[in-house]
């Protein structure tokens, strides 16, 4: 009952919330096995934050997010030194982009009303469009 009625700190989830993005960008997601991309996918479309709420400034949400999700795509836009998308996985595969597109779109919406911040979400869009051309290909 407590916890109906009080009142969330805005800048204390919101510093909370850029700690856990700006730790993400260090993860190493599993994309080599087809229970690794479902484990990823699921993980991914959990820890968006712009599902939840926004909290004030949420431009600083945006602009780690982008950083998360690039680092998360570097590795995969090269095509993964060869060993991407791994053979065998197609659904799995569906399923991870799928959850990168939904963050990927809510990040080009985003660029689309905020101009000024296109330089933050670009790398993550060529990113995504090279891993996308990786899979493509195969």
């Amino acid at each position: 009952m407590e916890l109906n009625t009080r009142r969330i700190d805005t800048s204390v989830a919101r510093s909370e919330t850029l700690s856990i993005i700006n730790g993400m960008r260090y993860l190493k997601l599993g994309v080599k096995t087809e229970g690794g991309l479902n484990a990823s996918a699921s993980f991914v479309a959990k820890a968006n934050p712009l599902n939840r709420a926004p909290h004030k400034r949420k431009s600083e949400l945006h602009h780690a997010l982008c950083n998360m999700l690039s680092n998360i795509l570097a590795p995969l836009a090269d095509g993964g030194k060869s060993q991407w998308p791994p053979p065998g996985v197609e659904a799995a595969l569906s399923l991870w982009y799928d959850a990168v597109g939904r963050i990927r779109l809510q990040l080009m919406h985003w660029m689309d009303k905020q101009s000024k911040h296109f330089a933050g979400s670009s790398q993550v869009d060529w990113k995504y469009l090279m891993a996308d051309r990786f899979w493509r290909k195969r």
